[in-house]
């Protein structure tokens, strides 16, 4: 799949399907399905953008996926069943604004009840080698088929419908968060996380744990607990030369053994950029100092 000069003027990427529905052969695997129409929706407000721009851009929590999901899911749960510590939690849900910060709790809430019921639609699944559905798929049945076969447990005599299946889960997620919330005391996103930074050697005392992020692989700032834009850049091209920002998380040499190599994490995790230095061929010529990066 090729493209020559769009006519919306700017090409982007974010890990989702390379073509449209006109190409021919099947494509098979997991695609990004809503931050790449993020990305595609905030390039198209404008025709200038400011490093900055990008560098908020980058960092944007914002969740597509909680934003058409969550509102179709409250929308059918009769809050009369729920207790009334349960209802306050599930208040949250309600005014929430879709961004996955790592101080708010509602995104907790919301993958797992969004986990849980995803689980519960395609278990009959489970003992065939086959791909499932994806999220926009499931989204699109709990749209328009309510009473799909698929949201009903076959272990059970009861026919179950979309709103069963969404109570059940929603019950479940809701007394293991007070639970936990009893014992451990108040929690958050990035906490829940537990984002690492693992080592090129997966020894753990290598490399950084438990880091405080938000974010999800559904957000432009697709941080997940294993992985994540762990190299993130913006170029900017003036008339003399690029000029460029950006951070790497792992130290300047680039070495996986250095002692300095986890020196650039924490500034990586509060979402800082450095300016980065381009060097034009004279410029080379004139510089004493070298760093050497290991590949």
């Amino acid at each position: 799949p090729t493209v020559k000069n769009p006519q919306k003027g700017y090409l982007f990427s974010a890990n989702q399907k390379p073509v449209n529905q006109t190409y021919q052969y099947n494509l098979y695997g997991y695609y990004a399905l809503y931050r790449n129409r993020i990305l595609d929706d905030k390039l198209s407000e404008k025709s200038k953008f400011s490093p900055s721009d990008f560098m908020k851009l980058q960092l944007s929590n914002y969740d597509l996926l909680a934003k058409e999901a969550l509102p179709v899911m409250i929308k059918c749960i009769d809050k009369s069943l729920l207790t009334p510590a349960e209802k306050e939690v599930f208040e949250k849900l309600s005014i929430w604004d879709y961004n996955d910060n790592h101080d708010a709790i509602e995104p907790i809430l919301f993958y797992s009840w969004w986990g849980n019921f995803y689980g519960e639609c395609w278990d009959e699944l489970n003992e065939y080698p086959v791909l499932k559905p994806n999220y926009e798929t499931t989204l699109r049945l709990l749209e328009k088929e309510s009473n799909n076969i698929y949201f009903d447990n076959k272990s059970t005599p009861e026919t179950e419908t979309w709103k069963h299946a969404l109570l059940k889960s929603l019950k479940l997620v809701l007394g293991r968060y007070l639970k936990t919330e009893k014992k451990h005391g108040k929690t958050n996103w990035g906490i829940y996380k537990e984002v690492a930074f693992n080592h090129y050697t997966g020894i753990p005392a290598f490399g950084r744990q438990s880091l405080n992020c938000g974010g999800s692989s559904n957000c432009i700032n697709a941080i997940t607990p294993d992985w994540g834009p762990g190299w993130r850049m913006i170029v900017e091209f003036t008339k003399n030369k690029p000029v460029a920002w950006g951070h790497n998380p792992c130290g300047q040499s680039g070495n996986p053994f250095s002692d300095y190599y986890c020196n650039g994490i924490n500034s990586w995790e509060k979402g800082n950029y450095r300016k980065l230095i381009f060097y034009s061929e004279p410029d080379i010529n004139k510089t004493t100092n070298q760093v050497y990066i290991f590949h």
